[in-house]
């Protein structure tokens, strides 16, 4: 199936209206500024009706922060924003509606959880100006912010396709850098094939995204375009992946940034259904099954994230049989602490176990197995008779 460009931007605007996203021509749009990636007016409509409680002086700092991002860095700017539209932006000193002086808040940028307050519009060749003009295919804009950028090559002609979406992506981040330090995650597609990746990652890091629903899997044969526009890209899921399924891991001198990959995000949300209903239950989860090679430690870390966001701070244990494997997954989690909220920590031995779980909630501790072993002699006592204590075993041994 061959489409020229022109016919695949129409083929992704009409799947993107049959979602509910308000398709605009960017070239029709009235703009004074070519330089600004933001839609600044409706940004500020977004901040005022989100944030009715407070004040016009802190939603004006709020929108300056959000304009003017102060590190250098794109993947650091990128980090900075992804907070600030996740956990809301810090404004300082302010005085409430009673004439009482706060000494600081949060302005929030969208409402994950009202998603009919947020604006959702998919904008084509929307023209900026950076070290050269360009007009990316398709941007999709939240409130005015550009958080999703889709590039498209066509398949017809056999010289591109989605390695040349790829590299033109890479060259927008050096020509019309700006533009990425708004950007939850980037789709690049041929039409047939269709791969999501954030902007640190290499053409081998861009993946397809082959369930709608978690249930289904599509075949590698088929239309994957329409499959994980489908299952990326209602408002919906760019909310609920943006919110909870991107994390920044620090590697060595660098950060990268994560975006799940579509069988964690499903596993992931599975498992917190069962997470709920074993509270209630048996205390019993279950088990998510991996193949070598497809990110457990990530869907781990993803996991664990989203059990100390949404079961109130619980305890994590997450435990294995070898220490090698022990000091692999600390490592991981380590570098995703922003993620996690809390700071992972290693029992090093059966006494500092004991210490790390004397406590009256939170905290994400590493064992091996064998420390929970009794020592000869040894009367076993319960440390802790609470019920929101998690445990994650690292492959479902015998032992485990």
């Amino acid at each position: 199936m061959n489409f020229t460009e022109d016919e695949l931007e129409a083929a992704y605007l009409e799947i993107l209206e049959s979602l509910g996203w308000e398709c605009i021509d960017g070239r029709k749009l009235e703009r004074d500024d070519y330089h600004s990636v933001v839609l600044e007016e409706n940004l500020r409509e977004a901040v005022y009706n989100i944030n009715k409680d407070m004040p016009s002086s802190a939603k004006e700092e709020a929108i300056r922060k959000v304009i003017l991002l102060s590190h250098p860095n794109l993947i650091r700017s990128n980090e900075e924003f992804h907070n600030m539209l996740v956990s809301g932006v810090d404004v300082g000193e302010y005085q409430d509606k009673d004439g009482n002086k706060r000494s600081g808040g949060k302005i929030y940028l969208v409402d994950f959880k009202n998603i009919k307050k947020n604006e959702f519009q998919a904008v084509n060749q929307f023209t900026i100006v950076g070290k050269s003009k360009r007009r990316p295919d398709i941007i999709l804009f939240i409130n005015g912010l550009p958080l999703v950028v889709i590039e498209l090559k066509s398949l017809s002609n056999d010289n591109v396709g989605i390695k040349e979406a790829y590299t033109q992506i890479e060259r927008y981040k050096y020509e019309i850098t700006d533009l990425f330090k708004y950007n939850s995650f980037i789709v690049i597609s041929d039409g047939v094939n269709a791969k999501a990746g954030t902007i640190s990652s290499n053409e081998e890091r861009y993946m397809s995204f082959r369930s709608i629903d978690g249930i289904t899997i599509a075949d590698t044969n088929s239309l994957m375009m329409e499959v994980l526009t489908r299952g990326m890209l209602s408002k919906e899921r760019v909310l609920e992946l943006t919110q909870d399924y991107i994390l920044f891991l620090q590697n060595k001198n660098e950060k990268i940034k994560i975006l799940a990959q579509y069988h964690q995000f499903f596993a992931i949300k599975k498992a917190l259904e069962k997470t709920a209903d074993a509270r209630s239950n048996d205390g019993k989860i279950g088990v998510v099954w991996h193949t070598q090679g497809s990110g457990k430690s990530l869907t781990m870390t993803f996991y664990t994230g989203q059990l100390m966001k949404k079961f109130n701070n619980p305890t994590v244990i997450v435990l294995t049989d070898r220490n090698d494997l022990d000091n692999q997954l600390f490592g991981t989690f380590s570098k995703a602490q922003s993620y996690l909220i809390e700071t992972p920590k290693q029992a090093d031995d059966k006494d500092r176990l004991k210490e790390l779980l004397n406590v009256s909630s939170g905290g994400i501790i590493f064992s091996t197995i064998q420390k929970f072993s009794p020592k000869s002699g040894e009367i076993v006592e319960a440390i802790s008779t609470r019920n929101d204590i998690y445990i994650i075993a690292d492959e479902a041994h015998r032992s485990q």
